[in-house]
């Protein structure tokens, strides 16, 4: 079943085209947009994908200088947008205090919104937005952390540093797609939260986490150091993956009512002390997986991947591999006896189509 693996249980074309990307640390825009093949930012547009901006706590300041806008605030600063889109060939920069700060960015007009420009911050950049979120395919997100979410939060919660999210009541469900590029400082996290939440595009942390999450209430813990609990109650939360999420030596989760995989999975590691691991719980319905789950480490015992649902199924030409120095763990559809044991869920079926390895 999978290489590399001591523990397994046996019970039983879509994919876009994607830029080929290595782990990215946070680093200077200018060395990320060299390794896309980009030289230079040009300058003929005028900045107009904010617009409306509502400082309501903390402070901030806006600076518009052609297409590039900079805007400065302070740690926790929660800033409301008649719109925030960001225009292909414009760039928006958030400069803040330090590596952890954070700017909470929402959106209050039922537009959604779409970011096919450049994002940049050295700290941790919220965005959330009810009506949805769309990250175009020339779109790149370089920040030490970032959520994009279409659960609500409340100013009071922030304030409080309460970070649970929360589908609006009068809205319909709404969905987060990325077909860009988003990538994060080490150790730093990534998380798409919605309705609905799909990747076609390339995510990208080191030794850091990041997280799909399709539900009705997400909490994170600690937007430095996540730790995730979530509640689902519609089986139209669906989590689907068509493109590459890269978290090298770090943790992958994607949680929804509903799991799709047919891109690459891959929390790989060179390191001796850490090695990564990938979680996929299809809480209420199917996980269905196909594509490439890596999380090998040749340096000490390979990667843990844990796939859980009421029904999972391992694709035809699906491939796991958590090869090491020592095999890696695998549990389908229960712990490794099979059972649903240690407060993990047991499928009601697990199924191995013929060609998955």
């Amino acid at each position: 079943l999978a290489r590399g693996c001591d523990h397994s249980t046996e019970k039983g074309s879509e994919k876009p085209a994607r830029m080929k990307v290595r782990h990215l640390a946070l680093k200077p825009l200018s060395a990320i947009l060299l390794s896309l093949g980009v030289t230079s930012i040009p300058q003929s547009v005028l900045a107009s994908g904010l617009q409306g901006m509502d400082v309501v706590h903390g402070t901030a300041t806006m600076q518009v200088d052609g297409n590039k806008t900079i805007i400065r605030n302070s740690v926790d600063a929660i800033i409301n947008w008649k719109q925030f889109n960001i225009d292909q060939n414009e760039m928006v920069q958030f400069l803040q205090e330090n590596n952890n700060s954070a700017v909470f960015n929402r959106v209050t007009s039922n537009q959604i919104s779409q970011l096919k420009g450049i994002l940049d911050s050295n700290g941790q950049v919220f965005l959330i937005n009810p009506n949805g979120i769309t990250i175009g395919k020339d779109a790149i997100i370089n920040t030490n952390g970032f959520r994009a979410s279409t659960l609500d939060i409340s100013n009071e919660n922030i304030k409080a540093r309460n970070f649970t999210l929360e589908q609006t009541k009068d809205k319909a469900l709404a969905e987060i797609v990325n077909h860009g590029l988003i990538t994060v400082g080490k150790d730093g996290s990534v998380n798409l939260i919605g309705g609905k939440v799909k990747n076609e595009g390339v995510i990208s942390v080191n030794g850091g986490s990041i997280s799909l999450l399709a539900g009705q209430k997400i909490t994170i813990s600690d937007i430095i150091n996540p730790t995730i609990t979530y509640s689902i109650a519609a089986p139209e939360n669906e989590a689907i993956n068509l493109g590459d999420i890269f978290a090298k030596g770090g943790n992958i989760n994607v949680r929804a009512a509903n799991i799709r995989n047919k891109g690459k999975l891959s929390a790989d590691s060179v390191s001796k002390d850490k090695s990564g691991n990938i979680v996929l719980s299809a809480k209420e319905g199917e996980a269905e997986i196909g594509g490439v789950i890596s999380a090998q480490n040749q340096q000490a015992k390979g990667g843990k991947l844990m796939i859980t649902g009421d029904k999972v199924t391992l694709k035809t030409g699906a491939v796991i591999d958590l090869s090491g120095k020592e095999g890696g763990e695998t549990y389908l559809g229960g712990d490794e006896r099979g059972e649903g044991k240690n407060g993990i869920q047991l499928a009601k079926k697990t199924s191995l189509e013929k060609g998955s390895t």
